[in-house]
């Protein structure tokens, strides 16, 4: 057995940091047929993912965290200087880890570590997970060795002789908790069978602009079907206590289920019991909601980096005709709440979607970018 060594970077989201994971068990249940022994670090920013980097078995060291905001904000001037001072922080630590190989998911925190891995001559290779690539992976494509992407669209982007789509890595245990819906409802005690499930989920930290829009339009949505709601973690005691007031005293045909989070376990119970999911539209909602079939309503973000989520959402709904998409900037609770009553009344049309949607997702796409990240190692060994 050799020993290699694989730093993995990226921002420190979820959108980060779930590929990166899944990527990783995949390399550690893929290196013995290559005789590889693995040791696998995370360089990047510390967020609330560090106790499950450490957790997936992989060493975290830690550099300065920045991030370029398209919209006005004192941070931008703040995290200048923290942008360059990441940049020695990354070299050093490189430096000190001198891996074989780094594995990128892009960010503003990545950029430091892709450099460092330019001048010590180590192999790069990035994943692009949305539709219109960032910055950070625009630069890093120029020097990786190979470039995987989540969407047909951003092959443009990059030197075709590298570049290969793949779809977006997916973890093993969200999988995993794939049951039927019938089980899926049992689970959560939905008693009322015939009542559709709506999920609505903002991102990996909520939706305070969702949450606002789900809030004007519950009482009307409860009449027609059972809510789960995810909050995110700041928003949640808000929206719960906001809910317990407009419900009080009044007894509708669904259920309504606010969380602040889910683990793996939750979200894969609650993507199973759902008839319809209103989502964000980054790469990774999507690339679930897809890995589990299901119609979806997607908003995006409009503050999103090149407005990726938009053409995101559109990329999906075309290529799949399993979703519709209501942008932001025209969403009143009026248009949001006729929208999800016109998507209900067809259950059939709801289920034609979410077969639909299914054929995006790429089961695959995990193991491909794994086995390339150790064939190049075996060809640089």
């Amino acid at each position: 057995m050799t020993t290699k060594r694989i730093v993995l970077t990226g921002g420190g989201s979820g959108g980060h940091i779930y590929p990166l994971l899944a990527v990783a068990e995949e390399l550690i249940n893929l290196a013995p047929k290559f005789q590889f022994s693995l040791e696998l670090f995370y360089l990047g920013p510390s967020g609330n993912y560090d106790k499950t980097i450490s957790q997936a078995g992989i060493t975290p060291s830690f550099i300065l965290a920045s991030k370029w905001r398209r919209y006005a904000s004192i941070n931008n001037l703040l995290d200048i200087p923290k942008f360059f001072l990441s940049i020695p922080q990354a070299f050093f630590k490189m430096f000190l880890l001198m891996p074989d190989l780094v594995f990128s998911k892009g960010g503003t925190s990545s950029i430091p570590v892709v450099l460092a891995a330019r001048f010590f001559r180590i192999p790069v290779i990035i994943h692009e997970s949305d539709s219109i690539p960032g910055m950070n992976n625009l630069f890093a494509g120029k020097v990786a060795k190979k470039v995987y992407l989540g969407f047909p669209r951003a092959k443009q982007y990059f030197n075709p002789q590298k570049t290969e789509v793949v779809g977006n890595p997916i973890r093993r245990e969200l999988l995993a908790r794939k049951v039927s819906r019938e089980e899926a409802r049992q689970k959560l005690g939905i008693q009322q069978p015939d009542l559709p499930v709506i999920l609505v989920i903002g991102s990996s930290q909520g939706s305070q602009n969702l949450n606002k829009i789900v809030l004007a339009a519950l009482e009307f949505l409860l009449q027609k079907a059972h809510i789960i709601h995810q909050t995110g973690k700041a928003n949640h005691e808000r929206v719960a206590a906001i809910a317990e007031r407009l419900l009080q005293g009044k007894s509708l045909p669904g259920t309504y289920r606010p969380s602040p989070y889910f683990n793996e376990e939750e979200l894969g119970t609650a993507l199973s019991a759902a008839d319809l999911v209103i989502s964000r539209a980054s790469a990774g909602a999507i690339n679930e909601i897809a890995a589990f079939g299901r119609a979806a309503l997607l908003i995006p973000l409009p503050t999103a980096a090149h407005d990726h989520q938009r053409v995101n959402a559109y990329d999906f709904a075309e290529e799949t005709k399993g979703a519709a998409v209501l942008e932001e900037g025209n969403l009143t609770p009026t248009l949001f709440l006729n929208k999800v009553n016109e998507l209900l009344a067809k259950k059939e049309q709801l289920a034609r979607w979410g077969m639909a949607a299914s054929h995006f997702f790429h089961p695959e796409a995990t193991e491909r970018i794994a086995q390339g990240i150790l064939e190049t190692l075996s060809h640089s060994s």
